[in-house]
């Protein structure tokens, strides 16, 4: 009697609330990478999470999802989503992972820029003037149009590894030391440490690549992964007729991509 009634109350829980309503955990991977996303302590800042990963949770939400965020070294990152440890990366370039699956709408707009000492005279212009300089650049990043040069020329480059959280003070100290002349970051990444910092005054921007989606990839191996793809695209622009995005990219001073 007592098995019969627990099975009733179940069916009836499935009745009322259907599976897509019912919230399921799911464990994603990331970095910090500020604005787009905060780090603290090993996972996202539950305060300020930055505004990539507020969408991405407002996505799952709707989803019936609650997420729960490991932050690990880029490279890692890359390798345990496609291994399936982690069932997505958020915030990473589509040519840096293509084993992942993605969607059509990006969490982010990417510009990478130089950044030299004030004083520099050094501008870039095109790949010609790399050879006449050392520049700092993230190992696993990818940067576009000077992707071969870094590939081709280690002797010119210095690509740093590890925690995300310190890469930018390794990025600029390698500027101010004169290990490099220049390195190279997002600009909404860069301003933001440069603020917080307060060494707006030590450096300038000296020319910038191409735009870049910034995207979430998901596990390829993992069945929901498709239609995790696929729900995004439409929740995201249902977030963007509603005006849902534009609350969230407005708290942290960024504008629609769109």
């Amino acid at each position: 009697m007592i098995r019969t009634l627990k099975q009733t109350c179940l069916c009836l829980c499935l009745v009322l609330f259907p599976m897509a309503a019912i919230s399921d955990q799911l464990t994603f991977t990331t970095g910090d990478w500020r604005p787009y996303i905060y780090e603290v302590e090993g996972t996202v800042d539950a305060n300020t999470p930055g505004f990539s990963i507020e969408i991405v949770n407002a996505v799952f939400a709707k989803m019936g999802h609650d997420i729960t965020y490991k932050t690990v070294p880029f490279t890692r990152q890359i390798i345990e989503t496609g291994q399936g440890k982690f069932a997505a990366l958020a915030g990473v370039y589509q040519e840096e992972a293509p084993k992942l699956l993605f969607p059509q709408e990006p969490i982010g707009m990417t510009r990478n820029c130089f950044y030299t000492k004030s004083n520099s005279n050094w501008t870039y212009k095109d790949q010609e003037q790399l050879s006449a300089i050392r520049i700092a650049v993230v190992e696993g990043y990818t940067y576009g149009e000077i992707d071969s040069y870094i590939a081709t020329n280690n002797g010119q480059v210095i690509e740093l590894t590890g925690n995300e959280a310190s890469m930018m003070n390794r990025l600029s100290k390698m500027v101010e030391i004169d290990r490099a002349t220049a390195f190279v970051q997002d600009i909404a990444v860069t301003e933001h440490f440069f603020k917080e910092e307060g060494i707006q005054e030590r450096f300038k921007t000296a020319g910038c690549l191409e735009p870049i989606a910034s995207m979430i990839g998901f596990a390829p191996n993992d069945p929901r992964s498709v239609d995790f793809v696929r729900e995004f695209d439409v929740q995201i622009n249902k977030m963007r007729e509603s005006g849902e995005l534009k609350i969230i990219m407005d708290k942290y001073g960024i504008s629609d991509w769109k």
